[in-house]
Formats: C-alpha cells, sequence, structure tokens
C-alpha cells in the first residue's frame, strides 16, 4: 500500500499528540500489509471508504 498524505498527518498529530501512536501503528501496519481484496481491508478497518481508482480512506481513530 502506498501511504499518501504523510505531511497531513504529521500536522494532525502535532495538534492532537494523543494520536500519535494509533497513527504511527495504523502507517506500519498499512505499509507491511498485502491486503488481496477491499473486503479484508474492510474486515480490518470496518471504518474504511473506498473511492474509484484503488483509493481507500481511513479514519483515524474512528474519527475521533
Amino acid at each position: 500500500m502506498i501511504v499518501i498524505g504523510r505531511g497531513r498527518l504529521e500536522a494532525f498529530c502535532m495538534r492532537h499528540p494523543d494520536a500519535r501512536p494509533w497513527i504511527e501503528a495504523w502507517l506500519h501496519e498499512a505499509e507491511t500489509m498485502s491486503w488481496e481484496t477491499p473486503q479484508r481491508i474492510k474486515a480490518r478497518y470496518s471504518s474504511a471508504s473506498f473511492l474509484p481508482g484503488n483509493v481507500v480512506i481511513f479514519n483515524v481513530r474512528g474519527n475521533a
């Protein structure tokens, strides 16, 4: 998986330091996992949204 928006994630972590552990864990998982289907992503991250062009949006901390 290719993660885009790292600068936005870092800016978010600066404003919300309590989110950093979750984001760092998610980044590690996203970069190392090989999800074959959208259903596998959805099984792990039920709030993930799918857009055309194989784009997936993950809600940070359940969008809290």
